[in-house]
């Protein structure tokens, strides 16, 4: 959702966390702020695949380093 213009010059603040994990997908929840001002949230949802190119499982590893055990 936009909430207010970013200009060329701005210092913006990204902040991203793991929102969801499902079996083969995470789901990330971000934010962009200027001076502690929402300007853009959203999420986005990505597939881990393998070597293969297919949906590959999020292992336990993953899921611990992403604050999902």
């Amino acid at each position: 959702e936009f909430f207010a213009p970013l200009h060329f010059g701005d210092r913006a603040e990204v902040e991203i966390a793991a929102t969801a994990i499902g079996r083969t997908s995470i789901t990330y929840g971000w934010r962009v702020l200027r001076a502690g001002q929402e300007c853009v949230v959203g999420e986005t949802t990505c597939v881990r695949v393998g070597e293969d190119g297919r949906p590959s499982e999020v292992d336990r590893a993953m899921r611990e380093a992403l604050g999902h055990p």
